[in-house]
């Protein structure tokens, strides 16, 4: 229970409650984790500043696009201030607008030392957020290292020549189990 106050965790499924609001969504879990209810209404107003969700803060679940969706889901992973965040791919399925609030909040968050593990299929995002790649194939870590290694695995910097080349398992560095 300790542990899992310090890792916030969005899956690829919102788990958001349809009745209930964004707003509502995410102070239930800020009261899960024992937030106050002074200390949730401040850092529900600074997530939603953030994330751009104050338009629709009232709206159900259930009536809400998916971008908003996931936007919600990444507050109410996010609530409690966590040491760590996991995202398993954030960005998937929003338009490019939200996406780019996603990221931009991704790169708070580790502006702010928040070390943050994300899974993702977009090389741009790995290019643009990550110090450090591992790419996993059929469960088994095929590569770990900088971002600079795996760039330096293709000829001309080009990243998904550097994930061809690790999947097709020609990278000679790095072949970790997991």
């Amino acid at each position: 229970v300790l542990a899992r106050r310090k890792i916030g965790f969005l899956s690829s499924s919102t788990g958001l409650y349809g009745r209930l609001t964004a707003f509502e969504n995410v102070a239930y879990f800020a009261r899960l984790h024992g937030m106050s209810e002074l200390a949730l209404r401040q850092r529900i107003d600074e997530l939603f500043t953030m994330l751009d969700m104050h338009s629709f803060a009232s709206r159900r679940a259930e009536l809400m696009s998916s971008g908003m969706k996931q936007k919600t889901a990444i507050a109410r992973a996010v609530v409690h201030s966590p040491a760590l965040v996991v995202l398993d791919e954030p960005t998937t399925g929003l338009d490019i607008m939200t996406t780019q609030t996603v990221l931009d909040f991704i790169r708070g968050l580790k502006a702010a030392g928040t070390p943050v593990i994300f899974s993702t299929h977009h090389l741009d995002e790995v290019s643009s957020l990550c110090d450090r790649v591992v790419v996993i194939n059929q469960g088994i870590s095929a590569f770990d290292d900088s971002l600079s290694a795996f760039s330096s695995l293709s000829s001309n910097g080009d990243l998904r020549e550097a994930f061809m080349t690790v999947i097709k398992g020609e990278a000679k560095s790095c072949g970790k189990s997991m």
